[in-house]
């Protein structure tokens, strides 16, 4: 979704709009991230925001016991069920991605580390392989998989706090 005028919309998808958001500049802004970027050769460091924020999808799968009572397999099969029911009449991209996430259900598909590579070479695929990057991130991720698991174990119970944070006082002020 792009722009600010978000009022159209659902008030709990706008919420969830700005939650992400809010989340995206959280993340990229915080000094673990901003150091984990600084690990990455000059080559990768121009996507390094997209490898950490895959990797981070697959690091959260295979944790998830440790922030969630709800498995992911319930939560998602709720998620996909409310999606295709869903539909924005004014986005038809909207919609067609999101039959899309449904159909394929690429979520619970973080749970295989090889589905970051695909991600990866899905975007070069997007970016018109202009920028190739998928080899090299992958072998980046394999030989420093420690150091994301550190920085991730670290960073995520913050990114918590903070959507929570910013649910508390998005619906204080709406």
């Amino acid at each position: 979704m792009r722009g600010s005028e978000l009022s159209y919309l659902p008030l709990a998808i706008e919420r969830g709009i700005r939650l992400h958001r809010s989340a995206d500049t959280f993340t990229d802004s915080h000094p673990l991230i901003l150091d984990l970027k600084q690990q990455f050769s000059g080559k990768l460091r121009r996507m390094s925001g997209v490898i950490i924020d895959i990797y981070f999808d697959y690091l959260l799968m295979t944790n998830w016991d440790d922030f969630s009572v709800t498995s992911s397999n319930s939560l998602f099969d709720e998620f996909y069920d409310e999606l295709d029911k869903f539909v924005l009449p004014i986005n038809a991209h909207f919609n067609k991605q999101a039959q899309r996430l449904v159909k394929y259900k690429w979520l619970n598909q973080y749970e295989n580390r090889d589905t970051c590579f695909q991600a990866f070479s899905s975007i070069e695929s997007r970016l018109g392989n202009k920028i190739q990057f998928a080899k090299d991130a992958d072998f980046f991720i394999r030989q420093h998989h420690n150091l994301f698991e550190k920085k991730f174990s670290q960073f995520y119970p913050e990114l918590l706090e903070h959507g929570v944070n910013f649910v508390d006082s998005y619906s204080e002020h709406n």
